[in-house]
């Protein structure tokens, strides 16, 4: 039996649902984990939360090609919603415009709005991915041992 295209779409709202109320629970223990103290993996949880939020996005993409009668390969729409690059650039996708963006944009330069929106997305992957590690991770700068607790505190800032 073939499932249909409401069908699918069905399925992918159930899916979302789901993910939504993970991304706020994950964003709920960030809060408590902020409140106590423990910033490093307070940011790393906040960071997995607004992932999953990527996903929802990611999914209204594919039910909105499969409104549009586009075959959906679910393989790879497994893989993506995996991958934290793709999650990260979905994210980046609502960030404000760069000035560089919006320089662009503004004399109607649509070659160099896309590269400065792409530059955006690769800053905000690396960003954020970065917030995320050093929240879980002892890391070694080749000189010294860094703690995530002695990398991110209250007013952490990614490089």
């Amino acid at each position: 039996m073939t499932e249909t295209a409401l069908e699918q779409i069905a399925r992918y709202r159930q899916g979302a649902k789901l993910i939504f109320e993970n991304a706020e629970a994950l964003y709920n223990e960030a809060q408590t984990l902020g409140q106590a103290g423990s910033f490093a993996r307070a940011a790393t949880l906040h960071q997995i939360s607004m992932e999953e939020c990527a996903k929802i996005d990611i999914l209204g993409m594919h039910a909105t090609s499969i409104l549009m009668g586009h075959k959906i390969d679910e393989g790879r729409l497994a893989t993506k919603l995996r991958v934290h690059q793709v999650k990260n650039f979905a994210n980046a996708y609502y960030a404000r415009r760069t000035e560089a963006e919006q320089q662009a944009h503004e004399r109607g330069d649509t070659k160099a709005a896309l590269e400065a929106s792409a530059q955006l997305q690769r800053n905000y992957h690396r960003d954020f991915n970065e917030i995320k590690n050093a929240g879980l991770y002892v890391e070694f700068d080749g000189d010294r041992f860094s703690s995530p607790k002695d990398i991110i505190r209250r007013s952490w800032q990614p490089r």
